[in-house]
């Protein structure tokens, strides 16, 4: 997620910073909050210096049970004009020669343009009906409970999409997602709970094994190879029987192609394969609270241990297709014929093989912690936070582990429910620097006032509630 449009923030779900990699859904979220200033993205680390999204899930409250479930049918539309409308054969041509005159003559534009030998004068619009449906249908299916006593709440959330995919050509072309949520909370004490909560995605998408359609349609030319042509239309008998005893035939058809493009787009949908991807993402948190009220009212301890893992696994079949580029000539009596250039192989291959090149791995430890103290003295509010944050990520192409780790206080005082200080002191610590860099301060200070409780606003009939907040800090980043 980028807020300031200088890379991605970091994702706080429940109170522990998260991999970016996993979707949530609305149904399970409780509340979304944004941090941008420099106070409140201080305790973060350097992680935080493009902005923190707070993301609080839905949890269970006690004797209050609620069950919801949800079928969701609907089509998409691509947005009007979505597809982008490229030049056709003809135009491009006409424009190239402004360029570099008398590259194409006047008779191949016009042959073009009247569909004239269409195998020598093609013009391919990959983002047509051919290829790309006009609309998409999707399924969701969702059900939520949650509940509890004094004792224990809890919260489930189970989730599958279903959706099918714009290519045309192919009726493998779905996605599935299934999702889970569920969070429990549990009094083991007067003074102490507990909660564990636990996310999980499951991700399987199948389709033709073309993964880059959408840069190959936008940079092929509309003229560089026919889609395909007739066999028919080779001369001599003996050529065109020798080509068709080992051709994979398309409806009957060659698939064109060249020494300059081996691939044909067409041909990627009818013979290359399959392709499926599968993809699996868990959370896990286990967390405890501690009420420390018997040895300074206001004083709680809380500690939390996440676990977060991901992996791809992409499997496709390895098929490999010919393609036949149509020559024309003149023969020593003056007839024009035609003969074909061979470009490839044809192999079959009906087993799907992982891609090794293509596999992901993410596994991320954390341990975090924190003292906090909250107490009125009179008409002044105070709260203060001592926090021990660390965690580790190790991932597939990485040559090291990545090593975070951030200590710091934070403090808020409101006297009279209108003035406000905060300040924040961290300690940053990061693996990516030098040994001599590794650690920095951040610091800040935030100074408020709240208008809407003075006197003078209390009969406004515009603001509800007035803020003015001031905010300075030094943060550090690697």
């Amino acid at each position: 997620v980028n807020i300031w449009g200088r890379g991605n923030s970091i994702i706080v779900v429940d109170g522990i910073p998260r991999p970016t990699n996993y979707e949530f859904y609305l149904r399970e979220v409780e509340t979304v909050t944004v941090l941008k200033d420099a106070l409140t993205r201080s305790l973060y680390g350097a992680q935080g210096d493009q902005g923190v999204i707070m993301v609080q899930t839905k949890r269970g409250r006690a004797y209050k049970r609620e069950m919801d479930v949800q079928l969701e049918l609907g089509v998409l539309n691509p947005v009007s004009d979505a597809y982008p409308k490229y030049m056709n054969a003809g135009d491009y041509m006409e424009t190239y020669n402004t360029i570099a005159p008398n590259t194409y003559s006047a008779q191949k534009i016009e042959d073009t343009r009247n569909g004239v030998n269409p195998y020598l004068n093609p013009d391919n619009d990959f983002y047509s009906k051919q290829f790309l449906k006009s609309q998409s249908n999707y399924l969701n299916l969702f059900a939520d409970a949650s509940g509890g006593n004094n004792q224990g709440q809890y919260y489930v959330n189970l989730g599958w999409q279903h959706s099918n995919g714009w290519m045309n050509m192919s009726d493998q072309d779905t996605r599935d997602k299934f999702n889970f949520r569920g969070n429990i909370d549990y009094k083991l004490a007067e003074n102490f709970k507990m909660r564990l909560d636990a996310g999980a995605l499951f991700t399987l998408s199948k389709g033709p094994n073309v993964p880059d359609y959408w840069s190959q349609a936008s940079t092929i030319l509309p003229n560089s190879y026919p889609l395909s042509w007739d066999p028919n239309l080779i001369t001599d008998p003996i050529e065109r029987a020798q080509i068709l005893r080992s051709a994979q035939l398309v409806d009957g058809m060659l698939l064109g192609g060249s020494k300059s493009f081996p691939r044909n787009l067409y041909g990627d949908f009818q013979k290359n394969g399959d392709r499926a991807i599968t993809q699996r993402n868990l959370q896990v948190n286990l967390g405890a609270e501690w009420n420390l009220k018997f040895l300074l009212p206001g004083l709680k301890a809380s500690g939390n241990f996440s676990v977060d893992t991901y992996n791809t696994v992409v499997k496709s079949q390895t098929s490999k297709y010919a393609v036949y580029n149509p020559i024309p000539s003149v023969s020593a009596t003056g007839d024009e014929i035609i003969s074909a250039e061979v470009i490839g192989e044809n192999v079959f291959a009906s087993n799907f093989a992982i891609l090794s090149s293509e596999m992901v791995f993410q596994r991320k430890l954390g341990m975090f912690g924190n003292l906090t103290y909250d107490k009125k003295f009179g008409k002044t509010d105070v709260s203060l936070m001592a926090v021990a944050y660390g965690d580790k990520l190790a991932y597939t192409s990485a040559k090291q582990d990545i090593v975070n780790q951030t200590f710091g206080f934070n403090g808020n005082i409101m006297h009279n429910k209108k003035f406000l200080i905060d300040f924040s002191y961290a300690v940053l610590g990061s693996q990516k620097l030098a040994k001599e860099d590794r650690y920095g301060l951040n610091t800040s200070i935030g100074l408020g006032w709240i208008l809407s409780e003075e006197n003078f606003m209390a009969n406004s009939k515009v603001f509800d509630f007035l803020k003015l907040r001031t905010t300075y800090g030094i943060l550090n980043t690697d």
